[in-house]
This record gives structure tokens, C-alpha cells and sequence, in this order.
């Protein structure tokens, strides 16, 4: 029987899973669409008006964030499970 905590964890963890695929998605077509391999050296050197590199590094953030507070989760659930299959056995 699933608790309201597994089923609220699962939506967080649903939740993360898509913004961290949109996110990805967004820092792919950014550099596919703007940035070409002769052009990367002089793109950085003029960073702060390349909005689709800015909004690129921003996504990638994002999904690294969210990755890991996916795993944090997904630690903390197996903690608290572990913990409960001791409690049982004593």
C-alpha cells in the first residue's frame, strides 16, 4: 500500500524528471541552432550578448539541480525504507 509521502515523493520526482528533460532539450537546440564550431571562441568572448548561450548555460544548471536532488530523494526514500524494515525485524 502506497503512503501519501511515496505518492508525493513520486510526483516531485516526476516533476524534476521534466524540468531537467526541458531543460536539456533547451541547452541541445541552443547549441545546435547558435553555436558553430569555428564561431565558439569568438560567441564566449562576446557572452553577455548571446542570450541563447546564456539561456543554455542556465538550463544546464537547472538539470544538474535537479538530477541531484532526484538522487537526494531517491536516498532518502531507500533510507527511510531500510530503516522501517529494521524497525520490523527487531
Amino acid at each position: 500500500m502506497e503512503t501519501a509521502k511515496q505518492k508525493s515523493n513520486s510526483k516531485v520526482k516526476a516533476l524534476l524528471v521534466i524540468i531537467g528533460t526541458i531543460a536539456i532539450c533547451i541547452f541541445i537546440c541552443s547549441i545546435i541552432f547558435h553555436l558553430t564550431p569555428l564561431g565558439m571562441i569568438s560567441y564566449v568572448a562576446d557572452f553577455a550578448e548571446h542570450h541563447y548561450f546564456l539561456i543554455a548555460f542556465i538550463c544546464i544548471v537547472v538539470a544538474l539541480s535537479c538530477v541531484k536532488i532526484y538522487i537526494t530523494l531517491e536516498d532518502k526514500i531507500d533510507e527511510k525504507y531500510t530503516n522501517k524494515i529494521n524497525k520490523k525485524n527487531k
